[in-house]
């Protein structure tokens, strides 16, 4: 076998069986929590769509979480110390909204060896597997796609050199 179809069906073995046997999949869940909902708006009532957030634990100095609100204004978050918690909202363009919500103890309670969290209801579970997807069938159809197309390629070659000799 000449080098060049060597490196080349290395190449191509090498992309073909990375992209169907390495990857992986991932999956989530949506769960409904009894969690707060931070909404942020400007006075004529328009939501600060995409404004970073951060929120500020009570007694802390680091933020708890930060990120940015949704399109209309929302961000959701479960807390898990009891206090007043400090949010600042900004738009970035010189609005900044700062707030502070006190903690019950019916919303937050942290977990421990002796009590654990109370099972929300599932919602729905997203996946960019397809259903009922089995991973050795996925390697094998790959494996065997690669070998029909080396199979193919060799057979036309052999053929080439049949006719010319």
């Amino acid at each position: 076998m000449q080098p060049t179809t060597m490196l080349i069906s290395a190449i191509l073995i090498t992309l073909l069986n990375g992209s169907l046997g390495w990857c992986h999949g991932v999956m989530g869940t949506v769960n409904e929590i009894n969690a707060y909902c931070i909404t942020a708006m400007y006075d004529d009532g328009e939501p600060m769509s995409y404004a970073k957030i951060e929120i500020m634990a009570p007694e802390t100095t680091i933020p708890f979480q930060s990120g940015h609100t949704d399109r209309n204004g929302s961000f959701v978050i479960n807390t898990d110390i009891h206090g007043t918690w400090h949010v600042v909202v900004s738009d970035g363009m010189g609005h900044q909204l700062t707030l502070d919500f006190p903690v019950e103890s019916d919303k937050a309670a942290p977990l421990t060896s002796s009590r654990e969290a109370p099972q929300a209801p599932q919602k729905a579970i997203i996946s960019t597997l397809p259903n009922k997807t089995n991973r050795h069938l996925e390697i094998i159809c790959g494996l065997s796609l690669i070998f029909g197309l080396w199979g193919i390629l060799f057979g036309w070659k052999a053929r080439r050199c049949k006719i010319r000799g």
